[in-house]
């Protein structure tokens, strides 16, 4: 009989310590979920932050994009400063108009507007917009339309690139690239 009651004792024993292993191991296992789940709301918060300021920003960008593609296709040096950041400098020269600027160590000589162009500038449209939450930066893209002599396409079109970051609470193009 003793032996019987070693016996149920030493089952129930084991019973009860894999009972209490399996509650240690769902216990461990909920607070890995927990913690998996709060990182995920951080991650999810932080995408709504970013579509927040993409939807509050957007038009407000957009219309500064608008003031550019205006003013270096008429060459208006004055409004370009306005809208551009201090790593720029603009240049006139013989009623060209050229924008510099420094990227990777290098000189960058880009030209904005040409006074003798056989292209004339006819219209733009968006293609995109972006909102980077990181960085806290947003880029516009946009094509440009320019119309020849004969008042035909030119092609083939012009991509505008421009990236903004706001600057003591004023947007400002930090990036122009310009693509064909």
């Amino acid at each position: 009989m003793r032996k019987h009651i070693v016996k149920v004792l030493i089952v129930l024993l084991l019973l009860l310590g894999i009972y209490s292993l399996r509650i240690t191991l769902l216990y461990n296992n909920n607070i890995l979920v927990t913690n998996a789940l709060k990182q995920e709301k951080v991650e999810l918060t932080s995408v709504i932050e970013g579509f927040i300021q993409e939807n509050t920003n957007v038009i407000d960008i957009l219309n500064l994009a608008s003031l550019f593609i205006r003013a270096h296709t008429n060459g208006e040096k004055e409004e370009l400063e306005k809208l551009l950041s201090d790593e720029f400098r603009l240049e006139e020269r013989n009623g060209d108009l050229f924008l510099f600027y420094e990227y990777a160590n290098e000189k960058i000589q880009m030209p904005l507007y040409r006074s003798n162009s056989n292209y004339e500038f006819d219209y733009y449209y968006i293609k995109g917009f972006d909102y980077d939450i990181e960085n806290k930066t947003a880029k516009a893209f946009i094509r440009e339309i320019y119309i020849d002599e004969q008042r035909e396409v030119a092609s083939p079109p012009t991509f505008l690139k421009l990236g903004f970051k706001l600057i003591n609470k004023e947007w400002q193009i930090i990036s122009v690239e310009f693509d064909v």
